[in-house]
């Protein structure tokens, strides 16, 4: 991935003006899962989040940051995420969410970000969350600073590294309340998986297509 700031930007912001992958991408992580189209009447109550994709450029490499989740009583306890979190009253709309999020865990400044468009919606049943994926770009690397009460560490991954299908993998994942194989990505003993993956996989999918 060696395209240019220009050209990245203009290429992924015309391919999101475009239908979007979701179906085969997210199916590619969890089979079962079903379409947000098929969820039907659940999604009423469902809470509304949102969550940035951020791209930058470091010694002329592309990439992604995500972040890692303390441990905590919650089914999200100690999982990779994106950054970003629950929709807030004061937000004028998701996409202020993810931006507002992004600066309170990683101290991502707004008027940095180039944001592009939007990846399709994605629900998770565990929390009753249907998530809003925003990508954004920046020319630098942010200065990430890290609230700890919501993130435990961040992870760079190269966009080069998500492109290559041999880091797609399937494990085993577990905790005290369940314990099953799925498919992830893998960068450095982490792995990424469930929901995050899900959007990474379109997101994927979409950089392939340009």
């Amino acid at each position: 991935m060696n395209l240019s700031y220009r050209t990245l930007k203009e290429q992924l912001s015309a391919a999101l003006q475009d239908e979007l992958p979701a179906h085969t991408a997210h199916k590619k992580i969890m089979q079962n899962r079903p379409t947000i189209h098929e969820i039907g009447e659940q999604l009423s109550t469902a809470k509304q989040s949102a969550v940035l994709c951020l791209l930058y450029q470091v010694k002329g490499e592309w990439k992604i940051v995500y972040i890692k989740r303390p441990e905590y009583e919650g089914v999200h306890s100690a999982q990779i995420g994106l950054p970003g979190g629950k929709k807030e009253a004061s937000d004028i709309d998701h996409c202020a969410t993810a931006l507002r999020e992004a600066n309170e865990e990683l101290n991502i400044q707004a008027k940095d970000v180039s944001l592009l468009g939007k990846l399709s919606s994605l629900y998770v049943p565990p929390s009753n969350f249907l998530i809003h994926p925003f990508i954004g770009i920046q020319l630098q690397r942010p200065n990430f600073i890290l609230e700890k009460r919501e993130v435990s560490g961040i992870i760079e991954i190269p966009l080069i590294h998500l492109l290559d299908e041999r880091n797609l993998k399937t494990k085993e994942v577990s905790s005290s309340k369940f314990r099953f194989n799925t498919k992830g990505f893998e960068y450095k003993g982490e792995f990424i998986w469930g929901a995050t993956a899900m959007i990474s996989m379109e997101f994927v999918q979409l950089l392939k297509s340009i």
